[in-house]
């Protein structure tokens, strides 16, 4: 009787083990993985290859396509058995990542536009005891410019599709807080987008500036502002950044993810950079590697006029010119 309860428990303990070994020995592609890291390594391409100037990626179409980014991560969700399934899913997976690269190298756009709206702000700067001036800008998708202007005031004109411009102005102290805003109007089901933001800013007062955009093409001139600090907050951006030595200490704030950097700074000024990065490239012109991440110029302690870069950068590419 004893050897056969030992043989019953043997034989329960098999019969739970079973299935255990089983289930470790399924396995198959993971289609949710191979979905997100080839569209990682798509991105990743495209930026490189417009930093190279091998291609100009039009971040519009591409951000036009965005439902494609639901349809990839349902059918990755979708574990259904067979090998038919796998074929399916894989050239869906495969489609889509191709017409992201051709909407993004295309030319024009993939869909008609709607009628273009316009819009003005002008922010007067005060004039009793305003000694410093904070902007923010805050903008989502589309083309963005800043340029400075002799006006004593901050402006801003919208061309939008789907955007409406907002802006909001108050003083604490000696300094006059400006916060520049758009706002999409139902923009997630349209496919005419069109978003052209226009910031100008003052020369003489002393400025912050901050910029929070998300899939953006910015072009930024900011040599003749009288600018303190600089914060860049983007996500997948093309950004192009003048900037000058009219004050004698600039700090600039890097906080970006997938997006190609081109940033001018003059060739009198000391330079100093230290950026955390992940998956980015650099060209550092004339300045000397320190280690720990530091590069700087030779005359960085003795100049008069300094800017010292900081930040983080995921998917990115950073490249300092001189001029």
């Amino acid at each position: 009787m004893a050897e056969k309860k030992t043989e019953t428990k043997v034989a329960k303990v098999k019969e739970v083990k079973e299935p255990v070994v089983v289930a470790e020995k399924r396995g198959g592609w993971d289609m949710s993985r191979a979905f997100w890291g080839l569209l990682l390594v798509l991105v990743g391409l495209l930026i490189l290859l417009d930093n190279l100037d091998i291609v100009d990626v039009n971040l519009a179409n591409v951000w036009q396509l965005w439902p494609l980014l639901i349809v990839g991560w349902g059918v990755s969700l979708l574990k259904l058995p067979g090998v038919g399934w796998s074929v399916v899913s894989m050239v869906l997976m495969l489609a889509s990542l191709a017409l992201v690269a051709w909407a993004a190298v295309g030319t024009g756009t993939l869909f008609d536009r709607a009628e273009t709206r316009n819009f003005t702000e002008q922010v007067a700067v005060e004039s009793d005891g305003t000694k410093n001036l904070d902007v923010i800008i805050e903008a989502g998708v589309g083309d963005i410019t800043i340029e400075s202007t002799d006006e004593n005031s901050v402006g801003a004109t919208l061309d939008s599709s789907f955007a409406n411009l907002y802006r909001q102005s108050r003083t604490v102290g000696d300094t006059q807080r400006v916060l520049i805003s758009t706002h999409g109007n139902n923009m997630m089901w349209r496919g005419d987008m069109h978003n052209e933001l226009a910031v100008r800013l003052p020369k003489e007062i002393l400025t912050i500036a901050t910029l929070k955009a998300g899939a953006s093409d910015v072009s930024a001139d900011l040599a003749d502002i009288n600018l303190r600090e600089l914060v860049l907050d983007t996500g997948a951006s093309s950004v192009n950044v003048t900037l000058g030595d009219v004050a004698n200490k600039l700090d600039v704030e890097l906080n970006v993810g997938a997006s190609s950097i081109v940033m001018r700074v003059p060739k009198e000024s000391g330079i100093k950079v230290e950026l955390d990065s992940g998956l980015s490239s650099r060209n550092l012109e004339g300045l000397v590697n320190k280690g720990d991440g530091i590069y700087e110029t030779d005359n960085f302690d003795t100049a008069t006029k300094t800017i010292q870069i900081t930040g983080s950068m995921g998917v990115a590419s950073f490249e300092l010119v001189r001029y």
